[in-house]
Formats: structure tokens, sequence, C-alpha cells
């Protein structure tokens, strides 16, 4: 198993309730329904990797900044798509491959600097050709993959870090890095930060990449 879902759960209970960014994404989910012009009955919002429904119940199955997550993904999908009722849809947003960009070069800098080596701190990202192939590979008729970049502004880039652990987005690897992040090594990530994507105003810049997949049975 490549994710500790335990602890992504332990994570997401002590987030808060105002997850600006799980928001916005919902807002985009609405959109991409809108243009499907249908209405929807029995709908489920799902989380949880190990779930278990009858067949051909949903009409609607919907992910949000979960499925990136996933340990066993093409498992996951033929779960999902046995739940969905004949012409149901699927639809998941997640992290794609260049979600925070920035924050992964300024780890890997920091890192060498402090410890000599880098160690696995950001999860390993499915790109837009792949989510649709695993998508017509589980059975999904008319796959579809898009993906659209929301760029955040931080005053300082530790907000970053705080606002991903709020998230519930922390680091699940099971082979995860068990170096604390110490004082200095925050000091050392925010310095690099701003010298490497600070901004003439102060400000640092995030670049979360989201991918949306949309396929029906």
């Amino acid at each position: 198993m490549l994710f500790d879902r335990e602890l992504l759960r332990q994570n997401r209970r002590r987030g808060v309730k105002n997850n600006f960014l799980q928001q916005e994404v919902s807002n985009r989910i609405n959109e991409n329904l809108d243009l499907l012009n249908r209405e929807f009955k029995n709908i489920l919002e799902i989380d949880e990797e190990n779930f278990s429904y009858p067949e051909n119940v949903f009409d609607l199955v919907l992910s949000n900044l979960d499925f990136h997550l996933i340990n066993e993904i093409p498992q996951y999908l033929i779960k999902v798509k046995s739940i969905l009722q004949p012409g149901g849809v699927f639809i998941a947003s997640f992290f794609g491959e260049e979600n925070l960009s920035e924050l992964a070069h300024v780890l890997h800098k920091t890192e060498n600097e402090i410890y000599g080596g880098i160690s696995p701190r950001m999860p390993p990202t499915i790109d837009v050709k792949t989510a649709a192939a695993l998508l017509n590979k589980a059975g999904f008729q008319n796959p579809i993959s898009d993906f659209d970049k929301i760029l955040v502004e931080y005053s300082d880039p530790l907000d970053l870090l705080k606002d991903l652990k709020m998230m519930g987005q922390g680091n699940i690897l099971h082979q995860r890095s068990r170096r604390f992040f110490t004082k200095n090594f925050l000091n050392k990530t925010s310095k690099n930060y701003r010298e490497m994507y600070g901004a003439s105003s102060g400000k640092v810049l995030a670049t979360f990449e989201i991918v949306t997949i949309i396929g029906s049975k």
C-alpha cells in the first residue's frame, strides 16, 4: 500500500471546516454537472477507497480531492462503476502532476541543504491522459479528463503548509520521511521559497493543478 489512509482520516478529523480549495473545486464540479443538463436523484459523494454499496444504485458518484490518494485505483474504479446505475456518471477532481510544483522544488532544495539528500514528501501523481485511460480500462464510457490551475498568493510560505495540514493533505505516504519539520527546516523552507518564488509584492505563489475526470456507465 502506498498511502496510509488511516493517517488521512486522522488528518481530516483535525482539519478545519473552511476548506477554501475543496469548496472552489466543488463549485467547478457543479459547473461540469450543469453542462450535462440532466437531473440526478441518487447521488453519492465518496471519500473512502474501501466502501460497500449494492450494485446499480446511484446515478451520480462524486469524489472531490481524494482520487489522488487512492491505493488501488483500477479496483476502486471498477467498484465505483458497479454501484452506478446504467447511464450513471462518475466525476472526480484531484491534484495533478504539476500540483504545488513550487513547494516540491523548495522542499527538495531545503532537504538537500540540511540533510544532504531528499526523502518522499510529495505524493506521486496521475497525469491527464493516464486518468482518462484508467477510466476507459475500467469500462467507463466516453471518458473525459481535463485540468485547470488555481493560483493562490500567500503572505508567508509557511501559511501554505498550514493550509495543507488543515485540508488534511499532509504527507500520508507509508514511505514518508520520519524527519520532523524542525524550526530550522521551516525557516530554511520559508527563506528558499521567497528566494525562488517570491514576487515584488512580498508574497509568494502556490499553484494548485486540479484534474477533473468524467465517465459514464
